[in-house]
């Protein structure tokens, strides 16, 4: 069964066309609207929270690429260690 074919289920959407009625938006009664209070959900970054994010992320880039060097010297140093032992022993 087609949707089309039961539009007896959604009452009302038989008589809905593409084209907005005129009289129903003259006659809408804008005073039954109820107050409402608008706040921005994400708000976008202002310049100085742009500025602390950058100065951050480079801050930590900074610390991970220390870290990283650490590592790198003291995997290279091990390497060198087991490499010179391995001579040594020949």
């Amino acid at each position: 069964m087609l949707f089309q074919d039961r539009l007896d289920l959604l009452p009302g959407l038989a008589n809905m066309s593409d084209k907005p009625d005129m009289a129903e938006i003259a006659s809408f009664d804008k005073t039954k609207l109820k107050k409402t209070e608008t706040k921005e959900k994400n708000p976008l970054p202002t310049k100085e929270t742009q500025s602390e994010r950058q100065a951050s992320r480079l801050k930590q880039g900074t610390k991970l690429d220390n870290q990283r060097n650490v590592f790198l010297n003291r995997l290279f140093t091990f390497f060198c260690q087991i490499n010179t032992k391995m001579w040594n022993h020949h």
